[in-house]
């Protein structure tokens, strides 16, 4: 989450007068090009849609789907990284500490910090407001509140531990922010609820494990995590915690915070937040819990052997091993939940082999042999970049019902490159070509 000044200032860094206008011409590949040239590479894009992405001179744009200007950023130093997160894009670069900018269509592009941790900003739901971490030194650092054009900036703590505990920090609304962090090294962890308008905090709990995680419902009325002595507990803004169980590792509330889904030592248990009484889903199983389905029915984790593991999140029962696993990426779940998405790790290659799907009980289907990056699009349709292999880093985009037999992928556009988006309706996807200079560019596609 980083950017920077260097010649992007000459240019105007966030400065929408210098924007270039791309106008979207008549598709020369599938969909529309938004813009024409070579060397595209897409980073991230937002929830309003706009595609944050890169040129060849380490150049970053920002450019709405629905076309328009491109709009110039910054040019990034070694090492960059993005995070987008709502509106707005936190943008990281250079050694570390690294320099860090946020940018939002909104409020255009500000320089933050040249001195912050990597991956550590969040932004409001409304785009108004930000967090990020400044002043790093050693194994230290601080942790600010902002509007999102930097008025009212605040450093919320001071020298914290970020090393052995870590730091979290998150909105649970438009006015209200939370941050987890260790005043010392070796000392438990402090859970801070901040009211944004004057970032004024109330401390929540100063006794938590590190390092340090949470899980919040939607409302973001409840927060579940768990205390240095181990139990699990679920606390209630302006209320009081709840024990749910001991020896909790991490887990999840439930959207509606009625029930919390977390793993115990090595099993996988599911308790109700008002009246505990946990319920065992998966015995001696458990050393990582990873995901939980959109719908909140099922949970992925990972065994002991580094082996994926399916497993009910409502009812005991066995789990289904899905296999040994190199990676996750992309989309964990199809749109309707029924089906988890993973890659296969080959022995004999010793690289990922194929990406496949598969339900509770089911045996599992492999979708395609050098499938990458799956986005689910709705019930059991997924689009996905289908590798060449070899010394290629061309694919093709394809979509395919994962559940049709016999399965048949459509070509949607062939010899495009790695990273794909889709928008958050779900309804377009965004790629670049780079193989004919006639044609390269940055290209959105609606998928009907």
């Amino acid at each position: 989450m980083k950017y920077i000044l260097l010649l992007a200032c000459a240019i105007g860094c966030g400065d929408d007068s210098t924007a270039i206008d791309a106008g979207p011409d008549a598709a020369l590949l599938p969909g529309v090009r938004l813009r024409g040239g070579e060397g595209f590479t897409i980073q991230a894009i937002t929830s309003d849609d706009y595609v944050i992405y890169s040129d060849p001179s380490s150049m970053w744009w920002a450019q709405s789907v629905g076309g328009g200007s491109a709009i110039p950023l910054v040019i990034t130093g070694s090492d960059p990284h993005i995070r987008a997160d709502g509106t707005v894009a936190f943008i990281w670069h250079g050694a570390s500490p690294q320099r860090l900018g946020v940018w939002s269509a909104a409020a255009g592009y500000h320089h933050v910090s040249d001195f912050s941790a990597t991956w550590v900003g969040a932004s409001s739901r409304d785009g108004a407001h930000i967090l990020f971490s400044d002043h790093v030194v050693g194994n230290t650092v601080d942790l600010v509140g902002a509007n999102i054009d930097l008025s009212q900036s605040s450093t919320l703590v001071s020298r914290v531990d970020s090393y052995g505990c870590g730091v979290g920090l998150a909105f649970l609304s438009p006015s209200t922010a939370i941050t987890a962090y260790c005043p010392a090294a070796g000392s438990p962890a402090r859970l801070d609820l901040w009211n944004v308008a004057n970032w004024t905090a109330t401390n929540l709990r100063s006794d938590l494990s590190q390092p340090v995680w949470w899980s919040t419902n939607a409302a973001g009325t409840r927060v579940f995590t768990s205390l240095a002595t181990g139990p699990g507990v679920v606390i209630e803004i302006g209320g009081n915690s709840t024990l749910i169980d001991t020896d909790v590792k991490r887990g999840v509330l439930t959207s509606n915070g009625d029930s919390a889904i977390y793993q115990n030592s090595t099993d996988l248990r599911r308790a109700s937040v008002s009246a505990p009484a946990p319920t065992t889903l998966a015995i001696n199983e458990v050393m990582n819990f990873w995901a939980i389905a959109p719908d909140e029915s099922k949970v992925l984790f990972f065994g002991a052997t580094n082996d994926l593991h399916l497993a009910s999140a409502i009812a005991p029962g066995p789990s289904t091993l899905l296999g040994p696993v190199v990676t996750l990426s992309g989309d964990q779940f199809t749109a309707d939940s029924s089906l988890a998405l993973y890659f296969v790790f080959s022995a004999q290659t010793g690289e990922v082999s194929s990406l496949s799907a598969a339900g509770l009980g089911g045996a599992p289907r492999i979708i395609a042999g050098q499938g990458r990056n799956p986005r689910a699009l709705s019930g059991t349709t997924i689009v996905y970049w289908d590798f060449h292999g070899g010394s290629s880093i061309l694919g093709d985009l394809k979509r395919v019902d994962v559940k049709q037999t016999p399965l048949s992928a459509e070509l949607l556009v062939s010899d495009v490159d790695p990273l794909t988006f889709l928008t958050s309706a779900r309804d377009q996807i965004v790629y670049t070509s780079n193989v004919d200079p006639a044609t390269a560019g940055l290209y959105v596609l609606a998928l009907p």
